[in-house]
């Protein structure tokens, strides 16, 4: 799996805390000659009355702490998080009107290509299709199956896997299936969210010449395969909730409305949804998305790929967040070494942050908070590092 391109909080190794009411008097407290039994130390001068420093431990009766551990955050880039939903399905070999002849295919790849082209070094790039390679045309009970994870997961210079993924129309690849779209935006909003990169831009593209069906509360297959799945723009409403994008792209879409054409409960009829206008559907899920263009046609052409283009490159770079959370959560919140990019900062404690060092922001100590320089100093550098220290250590992780 490929390296997580943002920051991360990582813990060496775990550890219960100590009781709440300890950690109120420690931070008070001076440590030389205070560690109690079975606490760290590195001599007897470190350990209570009556206490000798055995093995490391005061008493000599090992207990674990989050000592030596801490907090590492490392930006290996601020670069947005994209995820392209690519569709598959059987019309996908169709012509494309407005692209001279080509198929509808060739056109989606000639998009990818530009979009690889031209944002590669800046954009970080994942890949989910659907339906799932295993969708048959001669077997139309298989024509909604769904992939359950990414093709191709979120990482930079993502170009080479993402090219090798779209294969040219032809006796090893011809396009099949339907338009389980929903499943696919599930998978693609799941896998960003789930990235531990919480600083990063995200955004979803969805290239597709289908509405969506294969809704999973069809009774039947011509339900499932001829009745608009009112699902994709529902998942497409909550990431845009949840700070997601949806950039809706529109290969050889209609403005008119679709046949009726289901004869009967064993009839898939076309396999497309029934009396509905892509058009308008199309228009309705760009602006659920948060990301459509402006006027009549709101989602994008994949013939006119600078329109889409020009639209991404506005997606910021992360802006780095100087509030950190502490995980794991230190037993001895005085006994922290906060350095930026390799220099110490010290803890200003106050109602607010002021030019530099940094401050807990609650109680709880569970958080703290760069101020002023060394916010600005983390956001250029990305490097961060948070040492725990115990009873009896020296500063710097000693």
């Amino acid at each position: 799996m490929p390296t997580s391109p943002a920051a991360r909080a990582r813990r060496r190794r775990a550890a219960p805390s100590v009781a709440a009411a300890l950690v109120g008097a420690l931070l008070g407290a001076c440590f030389s000659g205070e560690a109690l039994r079975g606490e760290p130390c590195l001599e007897d001068a470190a350990c209570g009355p009556s206490f000798a420093c055995v093995d490391g431990f005061c008493g000599g009766e090992p207990e674990t702490f989050t000592c030596g551990d801490g907090v590492e955050v490392a930006i290996v880039n601020i670069h947005p998080n994209v995820v392209l939903v690519v569709d598959r399905s059987g019309s996908m070999a169709d012509v494309d009107p407005g692209a001279d002849g080509a198929r509808r295919w060739e056109v989606l790849r000639a998009l990818v290509a530009a979009i690889v082209d031209r944002f590669e070094p800046e954009m970080n790039l994942g890949l989910v299709f659907f339906p799932a390679a295993d969708a048959s045309p001669n077997q139309v009970e298989r024509a909604c199956n769904a992939d359950l994870l990414p093709a191709v997961e979120l990482q930079p210079m993502a170009g080479a896997a993402l090219l090798a993924a779209l294969p040219a129309l032809g006796d090893d690849f011809k396009p099949a299936g339907a338009a389980p779209i929903a499943s696919a935006l599930e998978v693609a909003r799941d896998h960003l969210v789930s990235d531990v990169d919480r600083q990063l831009t995200k955004a979803i593209v969805l290239l597709s010449d289908s509405a969506a069906n294969c809704s999973d509360d069809a009774g039947t297959l011509t339900e499932k395969l001829e009745t608009l799945d009112g699902d994709a723009a529902a998942l497409i409403e909550e990431a845009a909730a949840a700070g997601i994008p949806t950039f809706v792209v529109g290969i050889a879409v209609e403005n008119a409305l679709t046949p009726n054409d289901a004869l009967n409960p064993d009839d898939p009829g076309d396999a497309r949804p029934d009396n509905i206008n892509p058009f308008e559907v199309f228009n309705a899920l760009a602006v659920l998305g948060q990301a459509p263009q402006p006027g009549a046609k709101r989602f994008y052409e994949a013939s006119d790929a600078d329109a889409l283009l020009d639209a991404l490159a506005a997606l910021p770079d992360a802006t780095l967040d100087c509030a950190i959370p502490l995980d794991p959560l230190p037993d001895y919140p005085a006994l922290i070494d906060v350095a930026v990019a390799g220099r110490t900062v010290e803890r200003r404690q106050g109602a607010s942050c002021g030019d530099e060092g940094y401050r807990f922001t609650s109680d709880a100590l569970d958080t703290i908070a760069l101020c002023g320089d060394d916010c600005a100093r983390f956001q250029v550098s990305g490097a961060l590092s948070i040492t725990y220290r115990c009873p009896g250590s020296k500063s710097g992780g000693s």
